[in-house]
């Protein structure tokens, strides 16, 4: 069970981690700036 949680857990925080970073250093794209 906790091999599944983390199995599902680690993508979903990098994913987020990656989104956040990716709308951070690139405002233009992203349309925030």
């Amino acid at each position: 069970m906790r091999k599944a949680a983390l199995w599902a857990g680690v993508p979903a925080v990098a994913a987020v981690t990656g989104v956040a970073l990716w709308f951070t250093l690139v405002p233009g794209r992203s349309g925030a700036g």
